[in-house]
């Protein structure tokens, strides 16, 4: 069995999407945990419009070309908050290093309606080495900037505190993994690839 099937049995959401993405189009899995409430969001490559009628075929709904394009060309890679796509409101999560003077962007997020593709709100993640944190801007639907926040990366497994079975599997399976946590909210994440540590 592959380290990507022993994934399943955790989270419907998560089964549904290893039975929809080929396991060679999937980046990563971000598990996150808000307070007591556990997200998994699925991460896949995108090199291709395939790409993108793949991803949108696992969301079950379209997005504005211009979340798929950057500064530099297409983005690289983009996921969706998996567990959250019933809600009123989920996270489309962009991945595309991009340079702005001396502040490097990893990525941004999106807050969208699951129903009908639209955008609620957004957020960049500005990557700080000195720190190791992203520095996030959360910006409202005409994208001025409403809230600031810090993202801690390479965290230890303390501020984890979800199913210690998913860290004990990707342990099992050396897979690559890392944590890290939002500075001012009980918010903490393990983030998880899905090919073995050499």
């Amino acid at each position: 069995m592959s380290i990507y099937q022993k994934l399943k049995g955790f989270y419907p959401e998560l089964d549904r999407a290893i039975d929809i993405v080929p396991e060679d189009r999937v980046w990563r899995f971000l598990f996150t945990r808000r307070g007591d409430r556990m997200h998994v969001t699925c991460a896949i490559h995108v090199n291709s419009d395939e790409d993108i009628a793949l991803f949108e075929k696992l969301c079950g709904f379209s997005l504005s070309k211009q979340i798929y394009e950057t500064m530099n060309g297409r983005i690289h890679h983009i996921g969706v908050d998996l567990t959250a796509l019933e809600d009123e409101s989920c996270r489309v999560y962009t991945h595309d290093i991009n340079t702005t003077g001396s502040k490097e962007i990893e990525g941004c997020g999106y807050y969208v309606n699951p129903q009908n593709g639209d955008l609620l709100g957004s957020k960049i993640y500005w990557r700080n080495h000195e720190a190791e944190c992203f520095e996030v801007e959360y910006y409202d639907t005409e994208f001025n900037l409403v809230d600031e926040n810090k993202e801690v990366f390479n965290t230890d497994q303390e501020f984890w505190n979800g199913p210690s079975e998913i860290v004990d599997l990707a342990k099992s399976i050396n897979a690559r993994y890392t944590f890290s946590r939002k500075e001012n909210k009980d918010q903490a994440y393990l983030i998880m690839g899905i090919k073995p540590q050499n």
